[in-house]
């Protein structure tokens, strides 16, 4: 059975008198006595549906009375151009069909108007989306995953998908979720790093947008159990390299959803639209370490750069910015070391938030090895990803980007749980 012809935002392109049946939830109702009104949505739009008793049979009046907000409908209808009107025209029914009817009270205002708990609409998320606001955010996280698909594939690179379950930790931390796989310890993979290194042998550049997991306790507004990474690796290139693909990604989404201000203009933060011509600047570990000592903050050379180091720099707030070689200690077994002990690496901050971390990989078995068994980690669990290294592991570098943090700084959102449809942390496993 065909529901409908049109989704509404095409409506406003069919001439007066045009006959179309369209299908949707009703937004709002309104009782004039002869004149009835329906406000119907999809998830295009919003259009005003019209029944006048003297033009209509009888009966569509009396379902119309019975009609509730968020009741699903089908309507049958002519076009008419009207100066009353929102969208400049509105549809005159001519036959009206509930196809499900709504409970009542809903678990939340659907129109935006008065405000929820953000539990109270993770509880409800699908009711959530029938807001203006929320279904924006989640249609642009949608154009940023195309713009970014988009921009890797115009440059070569190869998409793909590198396995969840996994026999070993990654990065030889402690954080990863355990399972039962046959006969088998099993752990759900927090990165594709090993995997995307190996990658670069045969098809030298490649990305991944996936989900991965950290057993990590955090309760933050900004933390995830479960989150969406957006993974590079590159062969014959080093950290500085793949600096300036980031840095071209950022511009690239800027300058296209920048073409798209109108639509999302409400869930766009400006600051983010500035780097569409914008040069992202670039400091080194121990520049910023310099820079939270002058502001009077206390940290040791060595030691992590915190948000709240970040928070008391002013000139770092509202915009991106990289922390380049960091000191060995700081990072991972892969990332390649420097001979004065630092490393080749980065992180790109927005303001206080990491968003990405990278660098140059070590592609040498036997410094790799060095640098397993110096941080203490258990050489024979690297062994099965050790042994590529001994057939032409090509020079190479990387790094992976949390996308639900990325579209925090694009919306300006202050809660990655507004930046996923379901979230997971250590509170909440449902819906």
């Amino acid at each position: 059975m065909r529901h409908k012809d049109f989704y509404i935002n095409q409506l406003s392109n069919l001439p007066e008198g045009k006959e179309t049946t369209i299908a949707g939830w009703v937004e709002d109702t309104r009782d004039l006595g002869k004149i009835k009104f329906l406000k119907i949505k999809d998830c295009t739009d919003s259009v005003q549906v019209i029944w006048k008793t003297e033009e209509s049979p009888e009966e569509i009046g009396r379902l119309v009375e019975k009609i509730n907000q968020n009741d699903v409908v089908k309507v049958k209808g002519t076009i008419r151009k009207s100066k009353v009107a929102k969208k400049g025209f509105e549809l005159v029914a001519k036959e009206i069909e509930v196809l499900n009817k709504s409970k009542h009270p809903l678990p939340l205002e659907i129109r935006g108007k008065i405000n929820a708990s953000l539990d109270v609409r993770l509880d409800n998320r699908p009711i959530d989306l029938m807001r203006p606001r929320t279904a924006k955010i989640f249609k642009l996280f949608s154009e940023v995953l195309k713009i970014t698909r988009e921009f890797f594939y115009e440059k070569g690179f190869v998409e793909v998908v590198t396995p969840r379950i996994i026999s070993t930790a990654t990065e030889g931390g402690a954080n990863l979720f355990e399972l039962n796989y046959f006969d088998k310890k099993a752990f759900l993979a927090q990165s594709p790093q090993l995997y995307k290194e190996q990658l670069t042998m045969g098809l030298e550049r490649v990305f991944e947008i996936g989900t991965f997991f950290r057993a990590e306790p955090f309760d933050t507004t900004r933390h995830l159990n479960e989150f969406v990474s957006l993974d590079i690796e590159v062969a014959f290139a080093d950290y500085n390299d793949v600096m300036e693909i980031l840095a071209n990604l950022i511009r690239t989404i800027s300058k296209e959803l920048d073409k798209l201000d109108g639509e999302y203009k409400e869930v766009l933060n400006e600051k983010f639209l500035e780097y569409k011509d914008k040069e992202i600047e670039s400091y080194s570990y121990k520049e910023v370490v310099n820079m939270v000592k002058k502001e009077g903050g206390k940290i040791n050379y060595g030691e992590d750069i915190s948000s709240e180091h970040i928070k008391l720099i002013k000139d770092l707030k509202d915009k991106f910015f990289f922390v380049t070689d960091w000191p060995e200690n700081t990072k991972p077994f892969y990332i390649k070391v420097k001979d004065d002990g630092t490393t080749e690496s980065f992180d790109l901050m927005f303001s206080e938030l990491e968003i990405c971390s990278g660098g140059t990989r070590e592609e040498n078995r036997e410094k790799l090895e060095n640098r397993i068994t110096k941080m203490g980690l258990n050489l024979s669990s690297f062994s099965e990803h050790l042994k590529f290294f001994s057939y032409g592991m090509p020079p190479h570098a990387g790094w992976a980007i949390g996308f639900n943090r990325l579209m925090m700084i694009i919306t300006g959102e202050n809660n990655i749980r507004e930046t996923t449809l379901y979230p997971r942390d250590k509170n909440r496993l449902i819906p």
